[in-house]
Protein backbone atom coordinates (compact mmCIF):
# COMPACT_ATOMS: atom_id res chain seq x y z
CA UNK A 1 0.00 0.00 0.00
CA UNK A 2 1.68 3.26 -0.83
CA UNK A 3 1.19 6.18 1.41
CA UNK A 4 -0.02 9.34 -0.15
CA UNK A 5 0.82 12.77 0.91
CA UNK A 6 -2.02 14.80 2.36
CA UNK A 7 -2.57 18.68 2.83
CA UNK A 8 -2.28 17.87 6.95
CA UNK A 9 1.63 16.64 6.89
CA UNK A 10 3.02 19.83 5.84
CA UNK A 11 0.92 21.17 9.30
CA UNK A 12 2.10 18.56 11.51
CA UNK A 13 5.65 18.32 10.43
CA UNK A 14 5.76 21.80 11.37
CA UNK A 15 3.91 21.32 14.53
CA UNK A 16 6.38 18.22 15.58
CA UNK A 17 9.08 20.61 14.97
CA UNK A 18 8.00 23.69 17.14
CA UNK A 19 6.63 21.42 19.84
CA UNK A 20 7.65 17.70 19.76
CA UNK A 21 4.61 16.36 20.70
CA UNK A 22 0.94 16.20 18.54
CA UNK A 23 -2.62 15.11 19.58
CA UNK A 24 -4.05 13.43 16.99
CA UNK A 25 -8.16 13.36 17.12
CA UNK A 26 -10.60 12.40 14.76
CA UNK A 27 -13.08 9.92 13.09
CA UNK A 28 -11.99 6.27 12.81
CA UNK A 29 -10.68 4.20 9.71
CA UNK A 30 -9.10 7.86 8.15
CA UNK A 31 -5.72 7.24 8.40
CA UNK A 32 -4.22 8.79 11.90
CA UNK A 33 -2.41 5.85 13.01
CA UNK A 34 -0.84 5.53 9.68
CA UNK A 35 -0.08 8.85 9.54
CA UNK A 36 1.85 9.44 12.53
CA UNK A 37 3.67 6.06 12.74
CA UNK A 38 5.66 7.37 9.88
CA UNK A 39 6.59 10.31 11.61
CA UNK A 40 7.05 8.88 15.30
CA UNK A 41 10.00 8.30 17.11
CA UNK A 42 7.90 7.15 20.11
CA UNK A 43 4.56 6.74 20.74
CA UNK A 44 1.80 6.89 23.55
CA UNK A 45 -1.92 5.44 22.72
CA UNK A 46 -4.69 6.55 25.01
CA UNK A 47 -7.86 4.77 24.37
CA UNK A 48 -11.27 6.68 25.54
CA UNK A 49 -14.42 5.53 26.53
CA UNK A 50 -17.50 6.52 24.56
CA UNK A 51 -20.12 8.56 25.91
Amino acid sequence: MEYKNRIVDAQLDLKLESFGAALIVGQRAVGKLLQLSRKQKASLNFKMKSC
